[in-house]
């Protein structure tokens, strides 16, 4: 009963820093490249960052999956298994991870794809015969 009411270890802030950092600095460079994107973007005229501003939400959703979100748990279930060193755990953790990391890119990359592509593969309104793919080859004014 006694080693219940044990006080906790001491924990130094230098530790936490320590233990904090690389996650820190990860999300310090994802918010600078995506400073940097959009002042290049900036430089391109005015439908760049029109084109930037419908696409940032999506790219702050994907930065804060990778750097709190998903990355954060993985890390800290990584973390319990290596320090009761249950490496095979830790390994299947990882595997994990990365089946659900790749499994939500694929569902959010065919979600956002899906209306370009029926864009791209609809026929624009007014051709009609003439746009290119409605016979298999182009008009012959176009050749």
């Amino acid at each position: 009963m006694t080693a219940a009411l044990a006080a906790p270890p001491r924990v130094s802030l230098k530790q936490v820093l320590a233990l904090a950092a690389p996650t820190s600095v990860l999300a310090v460079l994802q918010v600078a490249a995506q400073l940097v994107e959009t002042a290049l973007a900036a430089r391109q005229g005015t439908a760049a960052p029109a084109g930037w501003a419908v696409l940032l939400p999506f790219a702050l959703l994907q930065q804060q999956m990778s750097a709190s979100a998903m990355g954060g748990g993985v890390v800290s279930v990584v973390a319990r298994a290596l320090g009761a060193q249950r490496r095979d755990e830790a390994s299947a953790l990882v595997l994990h991870a990365l089946i659900i990391a790749l499994a939500a890119r694929t569902l959010v990359l065919m979600w956002l794809a899906f209306p370009f592509l029926a864009w791209l593969l609809a026929e624009p309104a007014g051709l009609g015969p003439h746009w290119p793919w409605s016979r298999g080859s182009p008009p012959s004014r176009w050749r």
